[in-house]
């Protein structure tokens, strides 16, 4: 928020676990909880559609996520999805594509850097802030 308040025109880019309540993130947030890092923000905010909502309740114009699995798949080319696939054995790819589904970037931005939205290829959820634009 206090980013929002502080810069007329800016972009905020995180980086956060989502589904907390998937099979797969059970085991995770036990893994890094047992190691006392516990990963406290995915439960406030378990999907890339909370993250949006949580940038715009925070004051930022525009906002955007979406999970990593998806910008993948959005930005690379067939061949390097297929290079990638290539690369690794059927189960490590496996486990890439869950750990990249359960991950997301989210952004929020304002003043002149709004525009830049459109070259950001996460999956295209976005919202906009009807109160700030």
């Amino acid at each position: 928020q206090w980013a929002s308040k502080l810069f007329e025109n800016a972009i905020f880019i995180s980086h956060d676990p989502v589904y907390p309540t998937s099979s797969y993130m059970k085991i995770t947030t036990k893994h890094f909880e047992q190691r006392g890092s516990p990963w406290k923000g995915c439960y406030y905010c378990p999907t890339p559609e909370a993250h949006i909502q949580r940038y715009i309740n925070l004051g930022w114009t525009k906002a955007t996520a979406g999970e990593n699995i998806s910008i993948y798949y959005n930005t690379a080319t067939k061949n390097e999805v297929m290079r990638m696939i290539n690369l690794v054995f059927s189960d490590m790819h496996e486990a890439f594509y869950n750990h990249a589904s359960h991950l997301a970037f989210s952004c929020g931005l304002k003043g002149n850097l709004v525009g830049l939205l459109k070259e950001l290829k996460f999956d295209h959820n976005e919202m906009e802030c009807s109160t700030h634009v």
